[in-house]
């Protein structure tokens, strides 16, 4: 999955793609790839949403990096989107 989405055209690749890559990421326990891929996603011009930001955050609490999803939090205020229930729990 990892290398058709890098092979994929621009105009191919979709934000419920690159959500799928950053949650396999995260249900690994990778943090590093799935913020990699999360950036990579805002370099190709699109909009991470409420799941995106969730995905992040909810692993970061996972592995006990509370520090991390604090700073994805603020992130995610900051491009405007209100968190959700998902993000508080």
């Amino acid at each position: 999955a990892e290398e058709a989405l890098q092979l994929a055209a621009p105009e191919d690749v979709t934000v419920e793609a690159y959500n799928a890559i950053i949650h396999v990421c995260t249900q690994a326990a990778d943090m590093e790839r799935a913020e990699m891929y999360f950036r990579q996603m805002e370099d190709r011009r699109l909009e991470p949403t409420v799941v995106t930001y969730n995905l992040v955050i909810n692993a970061c609490a996972r592995v006990g990096d509370s520090t991390r999803a604090e700073d994805w939090l603020i992130h995610m205020i900051g491009r405007s989107l209100p968190p959700n229930l998902v993000t508080l729990g």
